[in-house]
């Protein structure tokens, strides 16, 4: 996954990796729906090496997508943690900080709201 995603990477600037995580794992996720899918992984017979490691193989789609979901947005934490620990003196500069720090707890738990309703969407 991780070599997967450094040729992404050279295609795709880093900033739209969430993105383009989120558009695999649609596709990947339609692809298991409308393309049947589920009845080649579960059923088919295991004949050549392809076939033989089909789940590996098709695992690498959706955990390519979290991992590039991921990237970004522990680089987001990161950058923000990294403006947020300049010590200074001015008590208004403190309060941008401190906000920026909430507003990126904020966007955190948003995200994950979203994630489980999107699983709980998915199981339906």
């Amino acid at each position: 996954v991780s070599i997967l995603s450094s040729f992404i990477w050279l295609i795709i600037p880093y900033n739209f990796s969430a993105f383009f995580g989120l558009l695999i794992l649609v596709c990947y996720q339609l692809s298991i729906y409308y393309f049947n899918l589920t009845e080649f992984v579960l059923n088919h017979p295991r004949d050549n090496l392809l076939t033989a490691n089909k789940e590996g193989l098709l695992s690498c789609f959706g955990y390519l997508s979290l991992f590039l979901i991921g990237s970004q947005i522990g680089q987001s934490i990161l950058h923000t943690l990294e403006n947020c620990k300049q010590v200074t003196n001015n008590k208004n500069l403190k309060q941008i900080n401190n906000l920026k720090l909430w507003s990126t707890v904020l966007k955190l738990i948003v995200i994950s709201i979203v994630f489980w309703i999107v699983v709980g969407i998915s199981e339906k």
